[in-house]
């Protein structure tokens, strides 16, 4: 697949590079259309369409360099993909059938001074992912499993490679732009660069509540 993708990426490259964009208008789209990052297929569109063909050139080389080239363990290749950015008012359980998941394994993410957080956090390995949870609406699910809930999916790099990063919360606050758990310009929740290939759940597990997640 990582080489099909590839193809796929260099022939749209090659058909901008050739400055007849109107004409291949057709065979582009379908390029796009063909591709699995369909977050990254939407920005060359974009581009296109506004007529920026040398960045869409160049956001493409980027793409290519970032997961052939790059020494990265873990390219966007390696990543499971979502047919989804956001979802809104769903619940816990359909949250967890949309991103395939029985259960949330949780673990309290440490601060940078090694105190523990409010936010949980479960990892993936098959599909490197991780789901993020304040602690206070854990206990709001805990209290209704029905409470409204919403999902944002990013796209995050470690220094082993790319990963999918899912942000629980809650939807009454989904206009309430106060508190940000998942800034990466936080020291207090900075926790992009942890080597979480290596996160071992058990190390933790004083801090889940199993008689609470269990019962998903």
């Amino acid at each position: 697949m990582k080489e099909k993708q590839t193809v796929i990426l260099n022939s749209i490259k090659a058909l901008l590079e050739l400055g007849r964009v109107e004409s291949n208008n057709r065979e582009i789209n379908t390029l796009l259309k063909s591709l699995e990052f369909k977050e990254f297929a939407s920005s060359i569109s974009t581009l296109i369409i506004r007529k920026n063909i040398g960045s869409a050139i160049e956001q493409i080389d980027e793409f290519l360099y970032n997961n052939i080239q790059k020494n990265h363990q873990f390219g966007m290749f390696d990543i499971k993909i979502f047919d989804f950015d956001f979802l809104q008012e769903i619940n816990i359980n359909q949250l967890k059938t949309k991103i395939g998941l029985e259960k949330l394994h949780l673990n309290l993410i440490k601060n940078s001074d090694g105190t523990n957080s409010d936010i949980y956090r479960h990892w993936e390995n098959a599909g490197r992912f991780q789901v993020l949870i304040p602690k206070y609406l854990t206990e709001l699910i805990k209290n209704d499993e029905e409470s409204l809930l919403c999902l944002k999916k990013e796209i995050k790099i470690s220094d082993k490679g790319y990963f999918s990063s899912f942000l629980i919360s809650d939807y009454n606050d989904l206009y309430d732009d106060t508190e940000d758990y998942d800034n990466d310009d936080s020291n207090d929740y900075n926790y992009d660069n942890t080597n979480w290939d290596l996160w071992n759940d058990d190390l933790d597990a004083d801090h889940q509540d199993p008689d609470f997640w269990n019962q998903f």
